[in-house]
């Protein structure tokens, strides 16, 4: 069955979306030392065998594009389509349909990452006659409060729609029905459901998305390193311990440390001395020195310096110093940003 996948562009980057201040949307973040757009694409490529339909508005398309320039392998059967003025999801699929005549259809996100397969649900979606199947996800817990408080209540848990699968042709269909609006997809299915198209919920496990907040970036950052394939260079395995998959920059340098995977260490960094644990992304001239460090993300250019207390669950930003100052009196000095967070434990 022909599909093709509609991933809408938006999501600018928050005041504290992040480590990387110079990302101008989420979708361009980083994890596992390279944007999460880069991880979806990888994701859906043997899904959407008819090609991607990128569709926002004009600057963060400009934006997404150019981030995709260094997407490798490379891509095929792309398009990008500047949504009407309506805006929101219903913008972008009223500039998509006449793109995906009579294909099936998957929208979602450009930040967000489905960690099963689409065919199952399409064929499932086929066997119901259903023109939409909205793709329901719980999100629990904290997330969006505090990136250290990993308390989680199944009374917070909420329900939210962030991908959906049209059946072959029904996008073009229900589009005529009516002049959609909304921000969203659980508002589209609803006028859908209200025109008469057939509109289904079917529950999904393994949806991540990153809409800003730093447990979200470090859960996405997990997921992608589990697909981390072991590539480390002969002159990083002398004089080190390294264990499980990791992958190591032949530009990188990492001496009498040991690593655990799923790891990254990006181009040009420095490890030594030090203990890089499992879930960590140490990302371009970044510099780690007697120092422990797990589950975390280090940025590009960023420093932790014999810190003392091993760090976990961290997101230590782009250019910025982590380190252990010896002098007296001890003292804790700390030099805070506008919404940045700190715990000390």
């Amino acid at each position: 069955m022909t599909l093709k996948t509609v991933i809408v562009v938006g999501g600018s980057q928050p005041p504290r979306g992040g480590p990387r201040r110079g990302a101008s949307l989420t979708a361009l973040e980083l994890v596992a030392n390279r944007p999460i757009v880069h991880h979806v694409l990888d994701r859906l490529r043997s899904d959407s065998d008819a090609g991607f339909i990128f569709a926002g508005d004009a600057d963060p398309l400009l934006d997404l594009r150019a981030g995709l320039s260094e997407y490798v392998p490379g891509l095929e059967q792309v398009e990008y389509v500047v949504s009407d003025g309506r805006g929101g999801v219903a913008g972008a699929l009223a500039a998509a349909a006449p793109l995906i005549g009579n294909a099936a259809c998957l929208v979602q996100p450009a930040d967000g990452l489905l960690d099963e397969p689409v065919s199952p649900l399409l064929e499932a979606a086929a066997r119901e006659r259903s023109d939409l199947v909205l793709l329901v996800s719980e999100r629990c817990g904290q997330i969006g409060r505090s990136a250290y408080d990993e308390v989680r209540a199944e009374s917070e848990c909420e329900r939210v729609v962030d991908a959906a699968l049209f059946a072959p042709g029904a996008l073009g269909r229900t589009a005529g029905r009516g002049r959609l609006t909304g921000e969203d997809l659980e508002s589209v299915g609803r006028q859908l459901a209200t025109l008469g198209a057939s509109v289904r919920r079917e529950p999904v496990a393994g949806w991540h998305r990153y809409s800003g907040c730093g447990a979200e970036l470090l859960n996405l950052n997990r997921v992608a390193l589990d697909r981390t394939v072991r590539a480390v260079p002969a002159r990083a395995r002398a004089g080190n311990q390294i264990e499980g998959n990791v992958r190591i920059d032949p530009t990188a340098l990492v001496r009498t440390s040991t690593v655990v995977g799923p790891t990254v260490i990006g181009p040009g960094a420095i490890v030594t001395d030090a203990y890089v644990g499992p879930y960590t992304s140490i990302g371009a001239g970044a510099r780690i020195e007697g120092a422990e460090i797990e589950r975390s993300i280090v940025s590009p250019g960023a420093s932790v310096l014999n810190v003392g207390p091993r760090l976990t669950s961290s997101l230590v930003g782009s250019g910025t110093r982590v380190f252990r100052d010896f002098s007296l009196p001890r003292a804790v000095r700390l030099w805070i940003g506008e919404g940045d967070e700190v715990a000390l434990c």
